[in-house]
């Protein structure tokens, strides 16, 4: 569980800085911070931690997992969806 944990924590550190930077006076591109902070998210070892962590105990948990799960799911949808607008 504390391996789990670390790389949670580290993909939020991560994320945070993006964010900090993003907020930062300046001109900033908010589709590049949001495709920075998509990959930070996106990443398999971050993935597979939080279903370990968040592995269903109890019926409670199991809706807590599967409200994750779809989270994770849109993000993916739109970030596929911001791919195809470039094709185009």
């Amino acid at each position: 569980m504390k391996d789990e944990l670390a790389v949670v924590l580290e993909a939020m550190r991560r994320a945070q800085a993006k964010v900090a930077f993003y907020l930062e006076p300046g001109n900033r591109d908010p589709e590049r911070a949001f495709k920075e902070m998509a990959q930070i998210l996106d990443d398999p070892e971050l993935m597979n931690a939080m279903r370990s962590l968040y592995r269903p105990r109890s019926r409670r948990a199991s809706r807590r997992s599967s409200m994750w799960t779809w989270s994770m799911r849109l993000l993916r949808l739109r970030r596929r969806g911001s791919a195809e607008h470039k094709v185009c």
